[in-house]
């Protein structure tokens, strides 16, 4: 999870990890698109005023306690790079389009001991280049594209209202031709342990962005009485070169995906500000949200869709807020299999459409009925505990 500490600008720390035996911290932020890696070492700094300040932050702590002391050290180590930090990242406009997040200036700092007690940063390492947000180009024979899906160069499309989140990458983007869509990056395999002993090697991007070649494949017709599936607008292209072939496969990697932007709100956070009168307030919603979900399942079925890849939860369910529709999204290891062809809402599916409609949105209805103050609160606990009760 990312952390946001303001300095002169803001500071996005992504990674970092702490020993107090031997004493060493490190991190990952990154400040106006340049990546920094900064270390302190106990040998580094001995004797300074700084190790007096940064020694007891690298004690351990309650976990309801490590947030407040991870961004006291942040702000320590951050603070005494500052005037280097300006130097090889200056306020100036960064991230102007997506190509920039794969193509990042990247260095390694660390503090050592300086006369009078200080501490003073030094490189030693780079300038190199990364990606930022963990993304990470693909090959393009990684998936089975489709034909007629159109290609973007990553430069033609820039975010929007990413400042508003930086935690988490862009989603938001708009396309030269003045489309806006929602952006699926591709992103580098993350280990998974799931197992004594057993460690998997998943790619959840690839696997989200193979779905959605997939779902695109089985050319699923919209009617009002189901929910949508967002469309795969376009594939957005890395070459690294300005003057490649977009249609070519040789020389260009697949950066990720644009799928439709959906003016909603996921239902898990119907309480905010407007979304509240049409769920809430208004429980004819539900039983129609219920029965779109479950038609867009039972046509997937009918495609031959053995594995949905997505959970049937709050948080894959959006409201669109113009016309009042649901979509289904976050389609994750969709699979189909050869005469597979059920027709009908499983068993399971139907379990969870339950869930969500009939006990755990109906209790939030009744809750904020009887006591209006609720209203105010974003509260994800009882889903979860709902969710336990089946498991």
């Amino acid at each position: 999870m990312s952390v946001i500490r303001d300095f002169d600008t803001p500071h996005i720390i992504r990674f970092g990890m702490i020993n107090d035996n031997p004493g060493m911290s490190e991190m990952q932020f990154w400040r106006n698109g340049v990546h920094f890696k900064l270390g302190v070492y106990e040998d580094d700094v001995r004797g300074t005023d700084f190790e007096q300040q940064w020694k007891p932050l690298l004690e351990q702590e309650p976990i309801l306690l490590r947030a407040g002391r991870w961004s006291e050290l942040c702000d320590l180590m951050i603070s005494h790079c500052m005037e280097i930090l300006q130097v090889l990242a200056p306020n100036i406009p960064y991230w102007t389009s997506l190509h920039d997040y794969f193509h990042c200036k990247s260095y390694t700092l660390r503090l050592y001991g300086a006369p009078k007690s200080g501490v003073i940063p030094r490189v030693v390492h780079g300038p190199t280049s990364t990606c930022a947000y963990e993304m990470q180009p693909a090959a393009w024979n990684t998936f089975n594209v489709p034909d007629d899906i159109p290609i973007y160069d990553c430069r033609e499309a820039s975010p929007l209202d990413h400042g508003m989140d930086l935690r988490n990458p862009p989603q938001k983007v708009r396309l030269s031709d003045g489309t806006v869509a929602f952006f699926i990056p591709s992103r580098i395999s993350t280990l998974r342990r799931e197992g004594p002993g057993y460690v998997n090697d998943v790619n959840e991007s690839h696997q989200s962005i193979a779905s959605y070649f997939l779902l695109h494949s089985l050319q699923i017709r919209r009617n009002d009485d189901s929910a949508r599936i967002p469309k795969v607008l376009g594939i957005l292209s890395y070459s690294g070169r300005p003057d490649a072939d977009m249609q070519r496969e040789d020389g260009k990697q697949i950066a990720g995906i644009l799928l439709e932007w959906i003016d909603g709100f996921r239902l898990i956070n119907y309480r905010l500000g407007a979304y509240r009168h049409i769920t809430a307030h208004n429980e004819s919603n539900h039983a129609k949200w219920q029965q779109q979900v479950s038609q867009v399942i039972q046509e997937l079925r009918q495609h031959g869709v053995s594995t949905l890849g997505v959970d049937i939860s709050p948080f894959d369910i959006i409201i669109d807020q113009n016309d009042n529709h649901a979509w289904l999204t976050g389609f994750i290891n969709t699979e189909v299999s050869e005469g597979h062809c059920e027709g009908k809402v499983g068993g399971s599916d139907q379990v969870y459409l339950q869930l969500v409609f009939d006990q755990w949105l109906s209790e939030e209805a009744h809750v904020l009925a009887s006591n209006p103050q609720e209203i105010k609160k974003i509260e994800m606990s009882r889903w979860f505990t709902i969710l336990d009760s089946v498991c």
